[in-house]
């Protein structure tokens, strides 16, 4: 039994400097490691890969990353390690704060290496097409599907609702099409 008085303090086995701050607040940062040592890591505006040894595999922008020239400011990523398959999901939001320019920004990696391929889609923010931009998303895998929620908000900045993307995640593992 653990308590205040005999509390196990932690052990860090390996460390080093990962994807540093680069001035945007809040710093929207997130890490996924893989079962077999892969790590990404993501901040505002970048994405990068490492082992677990903590040497650099690749470093961009992501909006390079996503290769997409539509796309202009990038916000609120998220990196999550599926660990049921083997392979890694990364988001991002387009930031315009208006219905104009609200997109979804998803890639799957097409294996567990994140230096492989991925199949990358964007999907519209505002899915009823009712003049609403998405933000504050949430993401949560199951066996078989992607979850995304978040929040819409009229142009004028106040909330209208809620909504959850279901997405099947062999679909976007493959490069299929994805609803």
């Amino acid at each position: 039994e653990n308590n205040a008085n005999n509390a196990i303090a932690p052990v860090v086995l390996r460390n080093f400097q990962g994807n540093g701050n680069n001035g945007y607040t809040p710093m929207d940062n997130t890490i996924a490691i893989s079962n077999g040592g892969k790590i990404i890591s993501a901040v505002n505006t970048t994405i990068e890969f490492y082992n677990e040894s903590g040497t650099k595999t690749f470093t961009n922008s992501i909006e390079s990353f996503f290769n997409d020239a539509g796309i202009t400011v990038v916000c609120d990523p998220v990196v999550i390690y599926d660990s049921g398959s083997d392979r890694f999901i990364f988001f991002a939001q387009e930031c315009s704060g208006n219905s104009s320019n609200t997109n979804l920004l998803i890639c799957f990696s097409q294996t567990n290496d994140p230096n492989g391929t991925w199949a990358r889609y964007k999907l519209t923010g505002d899915p009823a097409v009712r003049n609403l931009w998405f933000d504050y998303p949430k993401l949560a895998v199951s066996n078989n599907e992607l979850y995304i929620s978040g929040n819409l908000f009229n142009n004028a900045g106040n909330f209208s609702r809620a909504v959850l993307y279901q997405i099947e995640k062999n679909a976007g593992y493959t490069g299929g099409s994805i609803n």
